[in-house]
């Protein structure tokens, strides 16, 4: 079933990727302030509190990521709060500078709730439609459409691959690991 919270029009795309951009562009270009949602006049789609993940990327590759899977922010604002995140927060990457980088492209990861997972078999992964969380002890980790491509099928493969990604140990007999899996709809833009 389609969480219809996620059946955006072309237009509500256009904004999310927008306000994305703009996230990025305040780091690269000095802060811009946005009105508050109910200021704004926008759509329920864009004015609900979303799950969301925006990737900057740079001649195709992953350049910064940050997000998160709970809706604490309306969808048109955590565009833009994790856009500015990826594009300086990201410890896995040295922070844009301000003026020295031209805007890169985004793309903005719309959630649905997660759900459970009883995984028995991979086979609906891959399809650029969901992403999964692996929870493990205290470790949650998230995987989007992106990271799951050449993804195993097989339950053992998928554990150790998303494993070695997320560096929680596929062996551990002392964690239980928890699936979840989520709806996505990806905005890409330039």
């Amino acid at each position: 079933m389609t969480d219809e919270g996620l059946l955006f029009t072309d237009g509500e795309k256009a904004a999310i990727l927008e306000a994305a951009l703009s996230g990025v562009e305040s780091v690269l270009h000095g802060a811009r302030a946005s009105l508050p949602v109910q200021e704004r006049g926008l759509p329920p789609r864009l004015a609900a509190p979303r799950g969301v993940f925006v990737t900057i990327l740079e001649a195709g590759r992953v350049r910064g990521c940050m997000g998160g899977c709970e809706p604490l922010f309306p969808l048109i604002d955590a565009c833009r709060i994790y856009a500015e995140a990826a594009a300086h927060r990201d410890p896995r990457f040295t922070p844009l500078a301000r003026g020295s980088h031209p805007v890169p492209s985004v793309e903005v990861a719309v959630l649905g709730g997660v759900r459970p997972l009883a995984v028995t078999d991979g086979s609906l992964l891959g399809d650029g439609k969901v992403g999964l969380v692996l929870s493990r002890g205290f470790r949650r980790e998230v995987f989007l459409p992106r990271a799951l491509i050449g993804a195993p099928r097989d339950v053992d493969g998928l554990l150790a691959f998303l494993g070695d990604m997320a560096r929680i140990d596929a062996d551990d007999p002392h964690g239980r690991v928890e699936w979840g899996v989520f709806d996505v709809v990806v905005v890409a833009g330039p």
